[in-house]
């Protein structure tokens, strides 16, 4: 993945370098004009974004090396450690041959101590033979014979041999001149023999033992060896794999980069040539229109003083003009200040515009709600009141009714005149007296809805 992340960007890289064919046509077109200051700042720029370029490029290569170097050096110490490995391994086997080895050599040893037990039972039996047949004591006698001393040396043997040899002894004591019996000789046989059938149990034992050793160490040799095979094939096959694909990436970029570096050279080519043709044809122009050219006795043309004269006119003029664009250019960066404080100045004056409109707004909402709410509370009271009004209405009117049943009544029960006459008279006053109540009330309710328009 690294190797194709950095493929991928060497193929940015010089992507990024190739030269766009609107930019060599402005190079065309800019060779016979003046050099302003922004044609020097564009190429200024471009030369600084070159050389960016060529510094990422140097980072690229330096990454691609320290990554290369560090793979390299993680493969080399996978193989020591391989090695080491496979070294052990072998020490391993070697010290389990030595093992084996160790095991024969006692398994050896262990025999030929056998055979001399048994030699020494067949020595026994042929002593005891002749000391039967000489009449010698029951007492053995074992004669060692070294450089350092010549002496006998007394060796009892085990006791159930000797109780053999006194029953023995004395059989021969009791029958002597007969011939020593065969019964000592077969037990001696019989001795001989289950000690060597001892001694090669013993040993058909230690042999089974050694080659079952041997078969399960060589069986888990062969396992483990499976086993390393298996994994050393897994290992290699990934290895092949990556390998494989590192060589298709790195051909795939070498293609790539191989391509662009040929279209490259071949634009660059078509490019110089056009410009060599332009250059000659320009300078064919400029022989024709400013040569002058006289032939000399020197042997070569020499140009004229015309041309030198028109160069100089040319520069003064391209300087005059040079300046005068300065000149302006100051001016207009004068302006642009001024401008840009202008704009600063309006931009807070906005601002400041802004908050107070803000401000005005919310006071007013703030406003609204407060007088909305007062309305709404005059609204409540003065339908409170014109409730109470109409209910005194009604009261009054009761009243009325009232009195004008009681004044009927009095009128049927009353004969006289003058008591007819007052209790008109009566009526009358209470009528006005209601009349004069209903306007009261009118009056109080036009007051009321002036103050509540008053407060509003």
């Amino acid at each position: 993945m690294k190797n194709k992340r950095l493929c991928e960007r060497l193929n940015t890289s010089l992507s990024d370098t190739v030269f766009d064919q609107s930019d060599i046509e402005n190079a065309k077109n800019n060779v016979l004009r003046k050099p302003t200051q922004e044609l020097l700042e564009y190429y200024k720029s471009k030369s600084t974004r070159l050389e960016k370029e060529y510094e990422n490029l140097s980072e690229l290569l330096e990454n691609i090396k320290s990554v290369c170097d560090l793979s390299s050096e993680l493969q080399a110490e996978l193989n020591v450690r391989n090695e080491e490995v496979s070294r052990l391994q072998q020490v391993i086997s070697d010290l389990q041959i030595e093992l084996f080895r160790e095991q024969e050599h006692s398994l050896c040893l262990s025999g030929e101590n056998d055979k001399l037990k048994i030699q020494a039972l067949e020595d026994k039996k042929k002593i005891s033979a002749l000391l039967m047949l000489t009449g010698a004591p029951n007492i053995e006698f074992l004669h060692v014979f070294s450089n350092n001393s010549n002496g006998l040396v007394e060796k009892k043997l085990p006791p159930k041999l000797q109780k053999l040899k006194e029953k023995k002894a004395n059989k021969i004591m009791q029958h002597k001149g007969k011939s020593p019996s065969g019964d000592s000789g077969d037990d001696f046989d019989a001795q001989a023999l289950i000690l060597k059938n001892q001694s090669l149990a013993s040993q058909l034992e230690h042999h089974i033992c050694i080659s079952r050793d041997q078969i399960n160490v060589l069986l888990k040799d062969r396992e483990l060896a499976h086993e390393e095979r298996q994994i050393e094939k897994i290992r290699l096959q990934k290895q092949i794999d990556l390998l494989s694909r590192k060589l298709k990436q790195t051909e795939e970029c070498l293609c790539e980069a191989s391509s662009k570096l040929l279209d490259l050279q071949q634009n660059f080519e078509k490019e110089r040539n056009s410009w060599m043709e332009e250059k000659e044809k320009y300078v064919k122009v400029v022989k024709g229109r400013h040569g002058e050219k006289y032939p000399s006795t020197v042997g070569y043309s020499v140009s004229g003083v015309g041309y030198k004269r028109r160069t100089f006119t040319e520069a003064g003029l391209i300087r005059e003009q040079i300046i005068e664009k300065e000149q302006q250019a100051a001016a207009y960066q004068e302006q642009v200040a001024a401008m840009e404080t202008e704009i600063i100045s309006l931009k807070d004056r906005a601002q400041s515009c802004r908050k107070a409109f803000k401000e005005k707004i919310e006071k007013m909402t703030e406003q609204t709600i407060y007088l909305k709410n007062k309305y709404e509370d005059l609204d409540r009271r003065r339908q409170l009141e014109a409730e109470g009004f109409r209910t005194d209405i009604r009261m009054l009117r009761e009243r009325l009714k009232d009195l004008e049943k009681k004044l009927t009544k009095q009128n049927l029960n009353n004969s006289n005149h003058s008591s007819e006459q007052q209790l008109l008279s009566s009526a009358k006053t209470i009528l006005n007296r209601a009349k004069e109540l209903e306007k009261e009330l009118i009056n109080m309710k036009c007051k009321i809805s002036n103050v509540g328009l008053n407060e509003s």
